[in-house]
C-alpha cells in the first residue's frame, strides 16, 4: 500500500476542493490536464499561478487609482462574494456546510477574514499611493516571517542557517529604517498579516472553497453597507464615471477570488517550505512593476536593505535544499538496510513471517 501524507489524506483531492472545472476551464484552460495530476503537482501549479496574479495585480489597481482605497476594496469584496458562492454551489459542497459549520469554525473564519481584509486594503492602498517597491519588500519577508511564526506558534525548531536568515531579514528592515529615515510599516504589516493568514489556512477546518465563501460573507456585509451609503450620498464611483470603469470594478471580483482559491488549495497540497519558495514570484513581479513600469525610486538606502533580505532568502533557500538532500540520503540508507534484511530471510523463506523484516518507507 502506497504511503500517503496525513495532511493530504485528511482532505479531498484538489479537483473537488477547488472547483476544478470553473477555474481550469474558464480561468486557466491551458492547465485542464492538471486535473489528473497528484496533489503535490497541482499545488505547485496553482500556487505559482496565484503568485503571478498577485505580482501583476498592481497594474490593475493603477487603472482605478482615482478611486479611494476603501471604496476599491469594498468593490473587490462585494463582487467576489457571488463568485465565491457560485463556486461553492458548483462544487457540491454547499449542503455539507450546515453540518460542518460550528461556532468555533465561524470564529476561526472571522479571524481569517479580518486578516484577509487588512492584506487586501494595505496592498491596494500601497499600490495606488506609489509604494509598490515597499509592497514587494513586505512579500519578500513573508516566507521568513512564516518560519518565525512556526517557532513561536507551532513550537518548531530552526536550524542554524534558518536563524541566520531570520536575523538578516530583521537587519534589512532596520537598515531601510535607518538609511531611508522611515519605518517600512507597509512591509512589516503585510509580512506579519500574510504570515498569520497562511498559518491559519494551514489549519483550516473546512475545504478552501467553503472557507473563502465564509470569509467573503463576513466581509461583504460591512462593505455592501458602505457602498450603499456612498450611493445614497452621491459620492460613489460605480455607475457615475463610465461603463469601462464599471466593468473594471466588477472585474475586481474575479481578480480577487481566483488567486485566493488557488492559494488556499495549494497551501494544503504542498509543504510550507515549498510555498515559501513560490512566494518569491509575487514580490519579484511587484518590484519589477514598480521600478520598470511606474518608475518608482529605488535609492541606495533601499537597495542595501533589499540586498540583506535577498541574501537572507538565498540562505533560506539553500538551507531548504541542503536539508532535503540530507533527508534523501537518510532515506536511501534506510532502503539499503531494508534490501539487506529482505535478501536474507529465514529458513522458511517467508518474508511475511520474518520478524526482522523492516517495511519499506513507501509501505504502511
Amino acid at each position: 500500500m502506497a504511503y500517503k501524507s496525513k495532511a493530504i489524506a485528511n482532505h479531498p483531492s484538489p479537483e473537488t476542493d477547488l472547483l476544478g472545472f470553473v477555474l481550469l476551464q474558464f480561468v486557466i484552460p491551458e492547465f485542464a490536464s492538471t486535473m489528473t495530476m497528484n496533489a503535490y503537482q497541482t499545488g505547485l501549479v496553482f500556487g505559482s499561478i496565484a503568485y503571478v496574479i498577485w505580482g501583476l495585480s498592481a497594474i490593475y489597481w493603477k487603472q482605478l487609482d482615482q478611486l479611494p482605497a476603501m471604496q476599491l476594496l469594498c468593490h473587490r469584496i462585494v463582487w467576489a462574494f457571488p463568485i465565491a458562492v457560485a463556486a461553492l454551489v458548483y462544487s457540491g459542497h454547499a449542503p455539507a456546510m450546515t453540518q460542518a459549520v460550528k461556532w468555533t469554525t465561524l470564529a476561526f473564519y472571522l479571524v481569517s477574514a479580518s486578516l484577509l481584509f487588512v492584506n487586501l486594503y494595505v496592498s491596494i492602498w500601497a499600490a495606488n499611493a506609489g509604494f509598490i517597491v515597499e509592497l514587494s519588500l513586505g512579500y519578500f519577508t513573508s516566507p521568513l516571517v512564516s518560519v518565525l511564526l512556526g517557532v513561536l506558534v507551532l513550537r518548531e525548531r530552526l536550524r542554524f542557517w534558518q536563524w541566520v536568515a531570520v536575523a538578516l531579514v530583521f537587519s534589512g528592515l532596520a537598515t531601510v529604517t535607518f538609511l531611508y529615515g522611515k519605518f517600512p510599516w507597509i512591509a512589516v504589516v503585510l509580512a506579519l498579516d500574510f504570515g498569520f493568514y497562511a498559518l491559519l489556512q494551514k489549519k483550516a477546518p473546512l475545504l478552501s472553497v467553503q472557507g473563502i465563501a465564509i470569509e467573503m460573507f463576513y466581509l461583504t456585509i460591512p462593505c455592501a453597507a458602505y457602498l450603499i451609503t456612498l450611493q445614497a450620498q452621491g459620492t460613489a464611483a460605480f455607475g457615475h464615471v463610465s461603463i469601462g470603469y464599471d466593468f473594471l470594478m466588477v472585474g475586481l471580483g474575479v481578480l480577487t477570488i481566483t488567486p485566493q482559491l488557488l492559494f488556499s488549495t495549494a497551501i494544503r497540497c504542498i509543504p510550507m517550505t515549498i510555498m515559501g519558495l513560490l512566494q518569491f514570484i509575487g514580490p519579484t513581479l511587484n518590484i519589477l512593476t514598480g521600478v520598470v513600469i511606474y518608475k518608482e525610486a529605488f535609492r541606495l538606502s533601499r537597495s542595501i536593505g533589499f540586498i540583506q533580505v535577498w541574501v537572507a532568502l538565498a540562505i533560506y533557500t539553500w538551507d531548504i535544499f541542503r536539508a532535503a538532500a540530507a533527508m534523501k540520503t537518510t532515506e536511501m540508507d534506510i532502503d539499503d538496510v531494508h534490501v539487506d534484511v529482505v535478501s536474507t530471510p529465514r529458513d522458511d523463506d517467508s518474508i511475511e513471517d520474518n520478524t526482522d523484516y523492516i517495511p519499506h518507507a513507501n509501505q504502511v
